[in-house]
């Protein structure tokens, strides 16, 4: 496969009559089309790299992808008509106007925990918009990177779309080629890497980063509520969910009430403790690397409290969801981006402390609070700086597509979904269109006393 040659096709078409609003919806609805005729062969590439269940990997992958392209189909021929724009006195009389152009080839980075929704969801977004796109799915999940192959050939030809396949070493050299955006979607580490090489380019980058996520459960919380909701958004997908609460930041009146109710929703959702390695429900860790990573975080949290729901498997990759309570605030575990069932739990004993706690870190991807408090409400609303903020739920607010998803900081640059993937993956352009019937000396040399004159018309 000749990259360089590609990306020069990509280039032409681009800028070609080919590339129209009415070709791109044929394309989304061309592309809608195959991903429900195959879903069943993405089910089962998601359950070989994740263990996902077909329940957790249509609500989680797929469901939000199909509501996307439908918005697209709709709006994109409004969202693309050229806007007016007011022009300044000085200039009149003239026209104003902001046209939506491509970029051109915009190169997208998948990440592996979900893998076909952050492959598509950009994807989306770059075809409909005009770009053409190389997309580089991660190679840890190599089942669903081959059938995002299979699905992105049938469905666009290489100078719209192309999938490149390959280990790190592939990923980071499509860098080198002359690309006009990136997307990329992963660490904060790798994300410095790729920032850093589209700084020298010149060309924009949208950053989908990660970072630790706090919850603040309340005493004021509805208690029965929320220990549905941190089970569900926690154990979801292992734990491997970057917007997924990290940890919790309880008050020390209820915590061991919690820490009760969380372990009998964990077994009540995945089985009892002998039963929930063997659950179909429960995916498993992406690989060995990682499921080490995580019994080091566990081994060395120093906690006051460890609650196991269960018992990891190393032969299965399966890693038993266990909560810590107080871990040492040093430790991997408290400042390193957990990714996977491991629950740290830190008390506090008035909410000030809480929020304090929360903006001496770097600014998270999400933030969440649980309580009926509006005081509290107001606190968190006001005083966290963050990509995202959830009261009474987490994860969901991605399933909004009339809401920015993206971070701040650390846990990211720039956002997407709907309407603001438009935006994203759209240059806007402003046109001045000045008439040539009137042309006022003003503005001309020699100026002699003209700034009184302007002065005073511009008060």
């Amino acid at each position: 496969m000749n990259i360089h040659n590609i990306i020069e096709s990509q280039h032409q078409f681009v800028t070609s009559n080919d590339n129209n609003i009415e070709q791109r919806k044929k394309l989304l609805r061309k592309l809608l089309t195959a991903i429900k005729d195959s879903e069943n062969e993405l089910f089962q590439a998601l359950a070989k790299d994740l263990k996902k269940c077909e329940f957790e990997s249509f609500i989680g992958e797929v469901s939000g992808v199909y509501d996307e392209i439908k918005l697209f189909i709709k709006k994109l021929k409004k969202w693309s008509k050229p806007k007016k724009a007011k022009v300044a006195l000085p200039n009149m009389p003239a026209k104003g106007k902001i046209i939506a152009e491509p970029y051109g080839t915009v190169l997208i980075y998948s990440a592996w925990n979900y893998p076909f929704y952050l492959s598509i969801m950009p994807l989306i977004g770059a075809i409909a918009t005009g770009n053409a796109v190389i997309l580089k799915p991660s190679e840890l999940a190599p089942a669903t990177a081959e059938y995002l192959k299979k699905l992105i050939d049938k469905v666009f030809c290489s100078r719209i779309c192309t999938v490149i396949n390959g280990d790190a070493k592939l990923a980071a050299s499509l860098m080198d080629y002359p690309i006009d955006m990136v997307c990329f979607t992963g660490s904060t580490v790798t994300g410095h890497k790729v920032y850093q090489k589209a700084a020298e380019k010149l060309i924009p980058a949208l950053l989908e980063l990660g970072g630790k996520s706090p919850a603040i459960v309340s005493k004021n919380c509805n208690l029965k509520v929320t220990v549905k909701r941190l089970v569900w958004s926690k154990f979801m997908n292992a734990g491997q969910t970057c917007v997924a609460p990290d940890y919790l930041l309880v008050d020390e009146k209820i915590v061991d009430n919690l820490i009760k109710s969380l372990k009998e929703r964990i077994n009540y959702c995945y089985g009892d403790d002998e039963k929930i390695v063997h659950s179909q429900d429960f995916p498993r860790i992406i690989n060995s690397k990682n499921f080490e990573r995580l019994e080091n975080y566990e081994a060395t949290a120093n906690a006051e409290k460890t609650v196991k729901c269960g018992y990891n498997d190393p032969n299965e990759n399966y890693f038993a969801p266990t909560i810590l309570l107080n871990p040492n605030l040093e430790s991997e575990v408290m400042n390193e981006e957990i990714f996977g069932p491991i629950l740290p739990i830190i008390t506090y004993k008035n909410f000030n402390d809480a929020i304090s706690f929360i903006k001496n870190k770097s600014k998270p991807l999400a933030c969440y609070l649980f309580s009926e408090n509006h005081f509290e409400i107001s606190e968190i609303e006001t005083k966290i700086s963050t990509g995202a903020i959830g009261v009474n739920e987490c994860i969901s607010h991605l399933a909004n597509s009339s809401m920015p998803f993206g971070g701040i900081g650390a846990s990211g640059i720039g956002a997407y979904h709907g309407y603001h993937s438009f935006c994203a993956f759209s240059h806007f352009k402003p046109v001045h269109n000045k008439t040539t019937k009137i042309d006022m000396n003003l503005r001309y040399a020699p100026y002699l006393n003209k700034i009184k004159i302007v002065q005073k018309w511009l008060g």
